[in-house]
This record gives structure tokens, C-alpha cells and sequence, in this order.
């Protein structure tokens, strides 16, 4: 049976050197408003709304969705420019690895707080191939990007892989129901208990190939 490997974007497959959560936090901190302690690292790898909404104390809701709307809006237009720029790179070996992957047999698609055409943009503009970026009606760390990707791939839970380093998408992972997260670097003991994961790797290179 064929497997379904979702990766995280940045982290695995980009390198930002840290520089979309940070933009988050630097809006965030230039608008003056008062943010929830301990919310950043909860929120990482979130969806904007989500982030900004939690990290304001509202922990995700549409206590003032002007607010979150407008904060939001200024993340996606830094996030555009980022995406454009240089600071974005390559993992090395992170294209060989996914060729190989596909010459298996097997899908692979990219989850990722980024909006699918930004993704879709970046992908091209480092130079890795071309891939499904899971979107759905919620962004994460809701399920509904790694639950639409699947169905469209027609793999079962069972079957599918997810490798992230920010805890929105192996929450996100969790609520799917998917069989095999991976999580990439030493994530933070605050929220590992969440989840339960099923290995970890520095590299992508770590995942054994096709056999």
C-alpha cells in the first residue's frame, strides 16, 4: 500500500532561520497590545488568526475578530515578502529525498500554517518540486488540512506520516488520526505531552527510504 508523507514546510523542507513565527511576534508586539504569557509557545506553526487570536488571550476565539483580521493581514503581507527573499532556503537534501520518495510509490504533500499559493510559490522558488499543500476550511492546528489531503489521496490514516517540528501540526496530526508523527528537532516539553509521537529525527534524511 502506497504511504501518504505530509511535511511540515518550514523546518523540514525550509530553511528561515526562525523568521515566520518571528514575524508573528514582531507585529504582535508592535501593536502594543498586552499578549497571553506562554501563548507563543503553544501557537507556533498555527495558522496567523488562530496565533494572534490565542496569543491575545483569546485563546483562538473571535473575541475581537477586527482586531485579529487587521493583525492578521499585516503577518500575510510580511509572510509574502519573506517568502520572496533570501532568508527562505532549501534543506539540504531535502529535494533528493523527496524524489526518491515518489519514485517509491508513495504521496507526499506539504502541511503548513502559509496560505496553499504562498506554499505553492515558495516550493517553486527554492527549487523543491512541486507538491499538494493540504488546505481545508480551518487552518491549523484544526485537522481539517491533513483530514482533506488524505481523502483527496485516498490513503488511510494508517497509511500516512506526518514529519513537523511546531506543535499546531502535530496537534493537528493527533485530532486526524494519524498513525505516524514524526517530530523533527527537540520540541518544547510544554506541549509534547499532547501528542503522542511516534519518533524523532533531526534530519529528513533519517526517514528510512522506500524499500
Amino acid at each position: 500500500m502506497k504511504r501518504l508523507h505530509l511535511i511540515e514546510l518550514v523546518g523540514p523542507l525550509v530553511d528561515d532561520a526562525g523568521s515566520f513565527s518571528r514575524t508573528v511576534h514582531d507585529v504582535l508586539a508592535e501593536s502594543g497590545l498586552p499578549l497571553r504569557a506562554g501563548a507563543a509557545d503553544l501557537t507556533e506553526g498555527a495558522a496567523p488568526g488562530h496565533a494572534i487570536g490565542t496569543m491575545l488571550g483569546g485563546h483562538g476565539r473571535d473575541d475581537d475578530r477586527a482586531t485579529v483580521e487587521r493583525l492578521e493581514g499585516e503577518v500575510l503581507r510580511r509572510w509574502t515578502r519573506l517568502a520572496e527573499s533570501r532568508e527562505c532556503r532549501r534543506v539540504d537534501g531535502a529535494s533528493e529525498w523527496i524524489v526518491r520518495r515518489l519514485a517509491g510509490g508513495d504521496v507526499v504533500g506539504v502541511v503548513t500554517n502559509v496560505p496553499p499559493v504562498l506554499a505553492a510559490a515558495l516550493l517553486e522558488r527554492v527549487g523543491l518540486p512541486a507538491l499538494t499543500v493540504a488546505g481545508g476550511a480551518r487552518g491549523l492546528p484544526h485537522p481539517d488540512p491533513i483530514l482533506a489531503i488524505m481523502t483527496a489521496a485516498g490513503v488511510p490514516h494508517h497509511a500516512t506520516t506526518v514529519v513537523a517540528r511546531s506543535p499546531a501540526v502535530l496537534l493537528a496530526a493527533t485530532q486526524a488520526g494519524v498513525a505516524e508523527m514524526v517530530m523533527l528537532g527537540s520540541g518544547s516539553a510544554r506541549w509534547m505531552e499532547l501528542v503522542p509521537i511516534t519518533a524523532r529525527i533531526t534530519t529528513l534524511s533519517e526517514l528510512p527510504d522506500p524499500t
